[in-house]
C-alpha cells in the first residue's frame, strides 16, 4: 500500500502462508478448469480460464489486506503476527533535558500482513519509519523495532533540525501498551523513552458525547437558577411592599 515498506519478521508464516495459498490455488484453478469441461462451457476468446497465478495473486493480495487480521486465522495459529493497526496516545521523555518533561505524542500505525508504516507527531517534528521489524520471538516480548526521519515543524526550536534515529517499542498489556526507548544519530546524539496506549475506537465520541451531556446539563442548570431567581426578583419587592 502506499507509504507503506516491507517489514521483517522471525514469524515461520512467512514460509508457510505462500505455500497454502499455492495449494489452494491449484486446485481451484484444476476444479474450475474440470467444471468447464464436464458442462462443456467454452470462454470466449477474449476470456481465459483462471490460472494458478490468477488464483495465488488473488488470494495472497486478500490474505495481505485482510485475511491475516481474522480471529480465525489466528484461532487455528496459522497467523502470529500482531495486528498493531491504529492510533496509540503517550509522551516520551529525551536525555536533551534530562527527560524532564513528558512531551505528548501520538504514534500512527499503519499495517498490512507484509507492509507497515510508522508515524510519530509531536507539538514540535514528525518522523517517518523507512525500515522495519517485528519479532515474536524476543526473550522480553513481541518486538517492533524500526529506524525513522524525523522532520522539525516550523515551529521547532533553532536546536531541531532533519536527523535519523531508532526506536524500540515492546507490546505489553495484552495488546494495549507500546513500551520502549529511542535513540538518534550522531548528530544529535540523545535518547529516550517512549510509552503508548492504543486509543480504542469511539473513545473520542463517547467522550464527546459524555462532556457534551454535561455541558447542556449545567446549561440548563443555570436556565433554572436564572429563571428562578427573574421571579424571585419581583415576588421579593412585592413582600417588601406588603402587597400580597
Amino acid at each position: 500500500m502506499k507509504n507503506m515498506h516491507p517489514y521483517a519478521t522471525d514469524s515461520k508464516e512467512r514460509m508457510v502462508v505462500p505455500l497454502y495459498i499455492a495449494v489452494t490455488s491449484v486446485l481451484l484453478s484444476w476444479g474450475v478448469s474440470t467444471l468447464l469441461v464436464v458442462t462443456h462451457v467454452s470462454p470466449p476468446w477474449w476470456f481465459g480460464a483462471p490460472s494458478v497465478i490468477g488464483f495465488y495473486g488473488l488470494f495472497y493480495g486478500l490474505f495481505d489486506r485482510y485475511i491475516w487480521k481474522c480471529l480465525l486465522a489466528r484461532t487455528i495459529r496459522l497467523v502470529q503476527t500482531p495486528d498493531l493497526n491504529g492510533t496509540w496516545h503517550g509522551h516520551c521523555t529525551s536525555s536533551f533535558d534530562d527527560h524532564a518533561a513528558k512531551k505528548d505524542a501520538t504514534l500512527t500505525i499503519r499495517q498490512t500482513w507484509t507492509g507497515i508504516s510508522v508515524q510519530l507527531e509531536t507539538a514540535r517534528s514528525k518522523s517517518t519509519s523507512s525500515i522495519a521489524g517485528v519479532l515474536l520471538e524476543s526473550a522480553t516480548g513481541v518486538l517492533l523495532c524500526y529506524e525513522y526521519l524525523n522532520e522539525p515543524l516550523a515551529t521547532a526550536g533553532h536546536t531541531m533540525h532533519t536527523h535519523r534515529g531508532a526506536a524500540r517499542l515492546y507490546v505489553r498489556g495484552g495488546g494495549r501498551l507500546l513500551e520502549g526507548d529511542y535513540y538518534t544519530g550522531r548528530d544529535r546524539q540523545t535518547v529516550g523513552v517512549l510509552k503508548f496506549e492504543r486509543a480504542i475506537r469511539g473513545e473520542t465520541t463517547v467522550r464527546n458525547g459524555v462532556n457534551q451531556v454535561a455541558r447542556s446539563r449545567e446549561i440548563e442548570s443555570k436556565s433554572v437558577e436564572e429563571t428562578l431567581e427573574t421571579f424571585s426578583r419581583p415576588l421579593g419587592q412585592h413582600f417588601s411592599l406588603g402587597i400580597y
